[in-house]
């Protein structure tokens, strides 16, 4: 069975029949998200321990862990954290309510293709952003610097680091928590609660700005709707982490205010923000916003619905 043989009545995101099981699977879903932020807490505070590191408070009240944004082995340690207790909360979660690891979007056909896929996507959109951003004097790109000898190392750091935040991001997000809502709402009315608390999840992001939130909800709409259209979370997998590292490795433009060391490039953002995004970076931008009608179509494009059956 293809991909597009199951859209759009995927059962694994079909409401459920009666009150009580749809209101049960609403509390799986809430179950999810407090087991998920307690394993988070609590193997962070771990990492943190490990590490010898301790929160700094910041002018603005906030606590931070030092190197957190700005260092890719750091945040790779804790990003690893967060995946470990979105794994355990799916679990306990799964097994509570007999879902399967295909009902919360990792089907194992097509795995290829569509990380393959959605890689090539974010890749070329987020170029394609940033370079438009040029064009109109957004954003000033310095000299490029490989790194010489080190330059593999910085490649798969940060390869490993937004692998790393694409699957713990999309399983915490668009996994148990869309299924668990579908369920009991309906495919849309999931993808937008789901939406609502990826942009709630960045509001602690440092320079987020309101365009920036937005484009946060709609991209996490567009990737509940890829999840809708190929059955599965591979491609938004792939699209996401290629996203990440373009932004942060390829153009060192800051990904939602935070900016790390060891681009192979630093970008100097001018002009106004709504236009090049401002401390946000091109995610806080209207160009961003529109490349997301692009992902749309593409998606779409390969991942065709199939067509009503004629009449006899």
């Amino acid at each position: 069975m293809s991909d597009a043989d199951t859209f759009p009545n995927d059962p694994a995101l079909d409401v459920l029949k009666g009150f009580g099981s749809r209101a049960a699977s609403v509390g799986r879903a809430f179950g999810f998200l407090i087991l998920w932020l307690l394993f988070l807490m609590l193997f962070s505070s771990f990492c943190a321990l490990a590490l010898g590191l301790k929160a700094q408070t910041l002018p603005d009240g906030r606590q931070v862990i030092p190197g957190m944004g700005s260092d890719p082995t750091v945040s790779a340690v804790f990003e690893a954290a967060s995946l470990l207790g979105a794994l355990l909360a799916t679990a306990i979660i799964c097994t509570r309510g007999g879902l399967s690891a295909r009902d919360v979007g990792f089907r194992l056909d097509g795995v290829g293709r569509s990380l393959a896929i959605g890689a090539g996507l974010g890749l070329s959109l987020l170029t394609t952003v940033v370079l438009v951003t040029i064009g109109l004097g957004g954003i000033r790109l310095a000299p490029f610097d490989l790194h010489g000898l080190e330059a593999p190392l910085w490649f798969v750091g940060f390869a490993v680091l937004f692998g790393l935040v694409a699957l713990t991001e999309e399983l915490t997000i668009r996994g148990p928590l869309l299924t668990l809502f579908g369920r009991a709402f309906g495919f849309w009315p999931a993808a937008t609660i789901s939406s609502l608390i990826f942009m709630v999840l960045h509001m602690a992001n440092p320079g987020e700005t309101p365009i920036g939130l937005a484009n946060v909800f709609l991209v996490g709409l567009a990737l509940a709707w890829t999840r809708r259209r190929t059955g599965s979370l591979w491609l938004a997998i792939g699209f996401h982490a290629a996203w990440d590292f373009a932004q942060s490795y390829l153009f060192g433009v800051p990904d939602s205010g935070a900016t790390l060391n060891g681009a192979i490039t630093s970008a100097a953002i001018s002009g106004p923000d709504w236009l090049s995004g401002g401390a946000t970076g091109p995610e806080g931008g209207v160009i961003c916003t529109a490349s997301l009608l692009w992902l749309i179509y593409a998606v779409n494009a390969l991942w065709p619905k199939p067509k009503a059956p004629s009449a006899a």
